[in-house]
């Protein structure tokens, strides 16, 4: 098979899982002392630790440049629902640095204290979203340098992603679903994909779907703001078209929508630690058939 060359997007192959071992000797990343490990880490600078998580990102991809010091490239991202994607915090790197704070001031030598570290870690990196791609591959890389001090024995480890793929879309409809009862709104539109929305995406804000729900909130908080009379929260409009908003909704939709991302973050990156055992097993290599969580 030809070699692809280096703007193809591509999945892990050997190569690159070889490059990063490489890395890993002559870095030392790899701690194997739980003791050490975790002095390490809640010792580490959170932009030096960014700094390696692109390095590692790059190798993954067998990019020749890292994306970290390039102009900032952050992905939609969505689990598995309708399009337009779900849209990660506005401002990754800040809210990786809040999270990796609070997990360095949180984390112990106990094997539940570290678990749970992984688990969050692993969150913040998908959640944030802060390179071009494989931000899942990097996520499950360092859930396994924090866990257990080495990078995975087996390769297909962080080659594999279904199990990881469910258990991030289960997280995250229980992270919308939380938010849509905090505004009062029904939550039994959170799977339905049968919603076709406009070409004109940046315009049409519906209450269907994961991806959509959050654009959906920003906007009934800005009327809630404006005239909260004329909501309705037992029947409310499945789509609202943002050219017929008020100058008030419409100004202000921007900045709602940063909060209300920076919101679902805080919850994506909490709800693991509820299911610590369930995530546990959905990281690790075993071909563990475990149930989604249920909320």
């Amino acid at each position: 098979m030809a070699e692809p060359s280096p703007t193809q997007v591509h999945n892990y192959r050997p190569p690159d899982i070889n490059r990063l071992r490489r890395l890993s000797e002559y870095t030392g990343i790899e701690v194997a002392d739980t003791a050490a490990r975790v002095e390490a880490f809640k010792s580490a600078d959170p932009i030096a630790f960014i700094d390696t998580l692109a390095v590692v990102n790059g190798l993954l991809q067998g990019e020749e440049r890292f994306t970290r010091w390039d102009k900032p490239v952050v992905s939609n991202v969505s689990f598995g629902t309708m399009a337009p994607d779900l849209q990660p915090p506005e401002n990754p790197t800040e809210k990786f640095i809040e999270l990796f704070k609070d997990i360095q001031s949180n984390i112990t030598n106990t094997e539940e204290s570290i678990d749970t570290a992984a688990v969050r870690l692993y969150f913040g990196i998908v959640g944030v979203h802060m390179f071009k791609d494989a931000n899942g591959r990097t996520a499950r890389t360092a859930f396994q340098l924090l866990r257990h001090g080495s990078l995975p024995e087996d390769d297909a480890t962080v080659l594999e992603r279904s199990k990881t793929g469910i258990m991030c879309e289960a997280v995250n409809a229980e992270a919308i679903t939380s938010m849509l009862a905090n505004e009062g709104l029904p939550k039994d539109r959170v799977f339905e994909r049968d919603f076709i929305a406009d070409t004109n995406q940046d315009k049409i804000v519906a209450n269907y779907g994961m991806t959509q729900h959050l654009r959906y909130i920003a906007v009934r908080r800005l009327q809630a703001q404006e005239d909260p009379a004329t909501l309705d929260n037992a029947h409310p409009p499945a789509v609202i078209t943002l050219d017929t908003q008020s100058s008030f909704v419409r100004q202000g939709f921007n900045e709602e929508y940063g909060y209300v991302r920076d919101e679902w973050f805080e919850r994506f990156t909490s709800i693991p630690t509820r299911y610590l055992d369930y995530c546990i097993k959905q990281l690790e290599p075993a071909p563990i058939d475990v149930e989604v969580a249920a909320e």
